[in-house]
């Protein structure tokens, strides 16, 4: 893939700040495991399952946030919106990364109807089905990411 030096160095900024995203997720997943889930409030009965079951699932998605932070997203896929100009990238990963104050999906999860367009392997014109219905769009680039040493 040959990329402009102005392309690298913004999927070098974009790399970076998924990886803090991804850095503040697993800091606060380890604080929530060392408090011990104190403060979530269970009945008696429930509690202590429901603790085991919160820590397994912290501890399962720290793991799986450490072993994806050096490569957090294998492609883009950029979409130009009908008629305007503006250009809409997602990047699709095993994992799938959020920014928790404004809910905005970072990293899309390889598996969402949008991933689909990745997968055909087509440009122009295209469209995915999801919850909300059919979107079309214009699928404008579609490219694997291959992480160097930068």
């Amino acid at each position: 893939m040959n990329i402009s030096r102005e392309e690298e160095q913004e999927e070098r900024q974009k790399l970076k700040k998924t990886q803090r995203y991804i850095d503040k997720e697993i800091k606060e997943n380890e604080e929530r495991i060392e408090r011990g889930f104190e403060d979530y409030d269970f009945d008696d009965y429930a509690d202590d399952f429901m603790k085991a079951a919160l820590r397994e699932r912290f501890n399962q998605r720290t793991k799986n946030l450490k072993m994806i932070r050096p490569n957090p997203y294998f492609a883009r896929v950029d979409f130009v919106e009908g008629g305007t100009n503006n250009i809409e990238k997602f990047y699709l990963g095993k994992v799938i990364i959020t920014d928790h104050n404004t809910l905005e999906q970072v990293v899309v999860d390889w598996r969402a109807p949008i991933a689909d367009l990745y997968y055909e392997g087509r440009l122009g014109s295209a469209s995915y089905n999801c919850p909300a219905g059919t979107i079309e769009r214009r699928n404008k680039i579609k490219e694997a990411i291959f992480f160097q040493k930068w």
